[in-house]
């Protein structure tokens, strides 16, 4: 059996309290103890305690009936959840297939012809193969009640669309052997290229050029290309690569309601790259186009989005020189009482990050006091390369701050959970970036030296300029100015030009 504990971890904070008006609506008496067990398991108490808590170490049998109920609960739970956010117009559009049927049963073909020839418009603006199947198929039992012959053009339909769906399923095949091969990173820190792997995988699947020219199929493109220049810190290039499918996309589309959903993920991420690269003017121009993309159709996805785009807009405007709008940008998120430290976190550290480089040590510490989860929670919400950077700014925060026990017991706890990682993705740019900040600790003024100087000079294999991570660069601004004796945030953008 699948363990409770792991399904209760899945759920938010929200879901859990609908959880628990979902199990007292269902509980008939006062006395079950179902709430209870789920409280005491959210809380992570072992099973010894739950079970002198609830039965004061009595009838132990009652306790494994009683988690057995929580489990039901909980599958059903989380299923009728499923459903609920299943996508609402696909389930519109089965509902009009069964009033098709329902049409064609009580001897009204023409109406149930017409709802059809509805739906499969409407399924075909959305690619939904599924249903389309489903429409045909209804189509050809009952051709014979046509007015002419159609058959052999339901059909061809029939035909055609299981073509479309079988290549929908090769996408699906090469896109989950990219990612398997993106967990395949060697300790040299070799990973898959967007010029040479992809297209090679592609190829194995018999995936088309054609296939990928939509919303919905560049967005799991732009997915991995972006989790691969992730870990490989080679964001370089994979803008111009993007933007030409964006384009063609662009070229061909006759409907911008096909699709939105993944049409705006697709300009989040070109202005992500667009940013990364450093290329602002770019970045702030699909930044533009993803806000408008947001506000279409009475703002259905703006919640969705919002924060995404406020953290890349603050960002964009931060390291393109607009502090002060960065923060403007931002700030109203961090006084949101109402939404959860989940939907915070890359505000939080995006915040952070600006506090930091206008040397705010109190507000950059007041945020990161936010985020007191502890590091594999982190890890698990938003990946290792997250809680990397976070640990590596409180690092340098405490530094700052002279909290200096702090600053040594944290040194020595990012050395011992990060090191493997950064040799297995090549950063030992980072170790050694670690050395220096120690040198830095044990004697401040020996950075402004010749020697220190020389040191660093050598010390790091440096990509080209225009090639060089921009987080990479902003971390190395901080031991710059300490050299040059000069603002933090004047050094930043000195290396971003």
């Amino acid at each position: 059996m699948l363990s409770i504990e792991l399904i209760i971890q899945s759920l938010s904070k929200e879901q859990k309290q609908d959880f628990i008006r979902y199990l007292q609506a269902k509980n008939r008496r006062h006395d079950i103890k179902n709430i209870p067990l789920f409280k005491s398991l959210e809380q992570g108490m072992s099973s010894e305690s739950i079970f002198e808590k609830l039965y004061k170490g009595k009838n132990r049998n009652a306790l494994h009936a009683l988690r057995k109920r929580l489990y039901d609960a909980l599958i059903d739970f989380v299923a009728n959840k499923a459903l609920i956010e299943e996508n609402s117009e696909t389930m519109q559009l089965r509902k009009e297939v069964l009033a098709a049927q329902y049409l064609y049963r009580h001897k009204q073909a023409g109406a149930a012809l017409k709802l059809l020839s509805k739906t499969e418009h409407k399924a075909k603006q959305i690619l939904a193969y599924d249903v389309l199947n489903d429409v045909y198929l209804a189509k050809i039992q009952h051709a014979h009640l046509a007015t002419d012959n159609q058959l052999s053009l339901f059909i061809d339909q029939y035909e055609a669309n299981k073509n479309n769906a079988r290549e929908e399923e090769r996408l699906d095949l090469a896109y989950a052997s990219i990612r398997h091969l993106l967990h395949k990173v060697t300790r040299k820190g070799k990973v898959i290229t967007v010029d040479k792997d992809i297209p090679e995988i592609f190829e194995h699947y018999q995936v088309s050029e054609a296939s990928i020219l939509n919303y919905k199929t560049l967005y799991q493109l732009a997915q991995i290309v972006n989790s691969v220049a992730s870990v490989s810190r080679t964001y370089f290039g994979i803008d111009h690569f993007l933007e030409q499918k964006y384009l063609q996309i662009e070229k061909l589309s006759k409907d911008t309601r096909a699709h939105r959903y993944y049409k705006i993920q697709v300009l989040y991420f070109l202005a992500n790259s667009f940013f990364r690269n450093r290329k602002f003017k770019r970045a702030f121009h699909y930044l533009s186009s993803m806000r408008e993309a947001m506000e279409e159709h009475q703002g259905k996805y703006r919640s969705v989005f919002e924060r995404k785009y406020i953290c890349l807009l603050a960002l964009t405007k931060n390291y393109s020189g607009d502090s002060q709008g960065a923060l403007e940008a931002i700030e109203p998120f961090l006084k949101n009482s109402t939404d959860t430290i989940e939907s915070l976190l890359d505000i939080k550290l995006t915040a952070i990050v600006i506090y930091f480089q206008q040397q705010d040590w109190g507000l950059a510490r007041k945020q990161l006091s936010g985020l007191y989860h502890t590091d594999s929670w982190l890890e698990a919400k938003v990946g290792v390369n997250w809680a990397l950077k976070k640990n590596l700014i409180e690092l340098l925060l405490h530094l700052e701050l002279e909290n200096h026990d702090l600053f040594e017991s944290r040194f020595k706890s990012f050395h011992r959970k990060f090191k493997n990682h950064l040799i297995a993705i090549a950063e030992e740019r980072v170790l050694t970036f670690l050395k220096l900040i120690w040198d830095y600790y044990k004697d401040p003024e020996a950075v402004r030296s010749k020697d220190f100087m020389d040191k660093v000079e050598t010390a790091f294999d440096w990509q080209p300029r225009e090639q060089e991570d921009l987080f990479v660069m902003s971390f190395f601004a901080w031991l710059k100015s300490k050299m040059l004796q000069q603002d933090l945030y004047k050094t930043t953008l000195e290396l971003m030009q």
